[in-house]
């Protein structure tokens, strides 16, 4: 994370995401009314495009405000899914598998998958959060906002903070993903600690190299322990001030109050 945010009120995500369920739950239930058990709905499944609904309703039956209101509430469902994993992920940096260090997957390479799927996370994170935003500005310039507007403003300057503050972890992930692999030094020399182990049969040099490789390996996992909670604490206050300003430019109450019917 690279952008310190001006701190809003603690809290604000917590708030902003209540509240929308509150009011995506009625707009659920309207759309779920001939069914005679809500409970059993899962509300997050996707809609089949050309099939029946629940309650027996096309997606093309909805009004154009039920279907924005479900196509938030899906864009919203999937960055609290991908924010609870990466406040998650710090914890897996504490310990390893035996189970898979049996089947040979070293605890090398399980702290390496375990950066890899931090790093592709973050990504994901991102892009879910750009599409939220552009979903909202897409919908109010259909409603005659004019795209000059405080409204389409508020929401422009949004991606930009979200795009600078993850900036960072997405570049590292970029070379993750298209340059081969991760290429970190401290995590490249353990690997070669850990290679170099296996073809050295003299005992005593042999375990002099295996308790470097986890020496090496535990001060990596602490480093990205915490660089991982620091993330996940700015990640949370990206979060606040997200839905913070939103709801200071009540987005989404003049969205659903503008949108066609």
């Amino acid at each position: 994370m690279t952008k310190t945010l001006k701190k809003p009120h603690s809290g604000a995500r917590k708030l902003f995401v209540d509240r929308f369920f509150k009011q995506f739950n009625e707009v659920r239930e309207e759309i779920h009314k001939d069914d005679t058990d809500l409970s059993k709905l899962d509300i997050f499944a996707p809609f089949p495009k050309d099939g029946l609904l629940p309650g027996r309703r096309r997606w093309s039956d909805l009004t154009e405000n039920e279907k924005l209101v479900m196509n938030l509430a899906y864009a919203i469902a999937e960055i609290e899914r991908s924010a609870k994993t990466l406040a998650l992920i710090p914890s897996l940096f504490n310990s390893h598998s035996t189970y898979l260090e049996k089947k040979r997957f070293s605890r090398v390479q399980q702290h390496k998958r375990n950066i890899g799927w931090y790093l592709n996370e973050v990504y994901s994170f991102s892009n879910r959060t750009e599409y939220f935003l552009k979903l909202m500005k897409k919908a109010l310039i259909k409603s005659r906002f004019s795209k000059t507007s405080t409204e389409v403003a508020t929401l422009n300057s949004l991606r930009s903070v979200c795009i600078e503050s993850l900036r960072g972890i997405n570049e590292v992930r970029g070379r993750h993903v298209h340059v081969r692999s991760y290429f970190d030094k401290a995590l490249s020399k353990i690997e070669l600690w850990e290679e170099m182990a296996k073809y050295i049969s003299h005992g005593t040099e042999r375990n002099f190299h295996e308790s470097l490789t986890w020496k090496l390996l535990r001060s990596d996992r602490k480093s990205w322990k915490e660089r991982t909670e620091k993330n996940a604490a700015q990640l949370e206050e990206l979060l606040d001030y997200l839905y913070h300003s939103l709801d200071t430019a009540k987005i989404i109450n003049k969205l659903l109050e503008k949108y066609e019917k």
